[in-house]
Order: structure tokens, then C-alpha cells, then sequence
């Protein structure tokens, strides 16, 4: 009976992962003269790189970016997993890399 069930069910269409090529394409392939698309770009290869949620690089905005010498420093005001709700820092620092935050702005 349970052959028959594992035969008959339809296996899981599972989302391919996000890599890192995949996000140099979307920033190749997109306009940074064009302000949403370059909001685009910035939200999605921070919440890769960083680790973010989307709820977690929602609610940063521009207050919340500092700039650090070795790169930025943004203040995450609301996560998941923030117990006592006072927010945390994370930390995205400069390379010589040509997909560098440093070399977005």
C-alpha cells in the first residue's frame, strides 16, 4: 500500500539557490543610472551578502547606513530573531573587487 502511495505522489518542485554568479548578472544587466533599478540591485546583493531576510533590509533606510573606514555599518532595527527588539549592526566592508559595495555607489 505505501508503494503505491510513494509512486503516485508528485515529487517537490524545489527553487533553485541564489549564487553569487547570479547576482553579478543581475547587476551587469541592469541600468545604474535608473534610481529603482540601482535600489534593486544595492537591496538585492546586500541581503545576499549580509544574510538578510527581506523583512530585515525592508526596514533599514538611509539613517541607518553609516560609513566606517574599513566600509559600512548598518543598523538592522527589526529581525527576526532580535529578542529584545533594540535592533543589531552588521558590518559590509570595502574590497578592490569590481562587485565591491565600495565600486556600486
Amino acid at each position: 500500500m505505501s508503494a503505491i502511495n510513494r509512486e503516485s505522489s508528485v515529487p517537490k518542485n524545489q527553487k533553485t539557490p541564489l549564487t553569487g554568479d547570479i547576482i553579478k548578472e543581475i547587476v551587469k544587466a541592469s541600468d545604474m543610472e535608473d534610481v529603482v533599478q540601482l535600489r534593486d540591485c544595492l537591496m538585492i546583493s546586500c541581503a545576499y551578502s549580509l544574510l538578510l531576510r527581506y523583512d530585515e533590509i525592508s526596514h533599514i533606510n538611509c539613517n541607518h547606513i553609516q560609513t566606517v573606514p574599513l566600509g559600512f555599518r548598518i543598523l538592522v532595527p527589526k529581525s527576526k530573531t532580535d529578542k529584545f527588539r533594540d535592533g543589531k549592526y552588521v558590518y559590509l566592508s570595502h574590497s578592490s573587487h569590481q562587485f565591491s559595495s565600495g565600486n556600486l555607489l
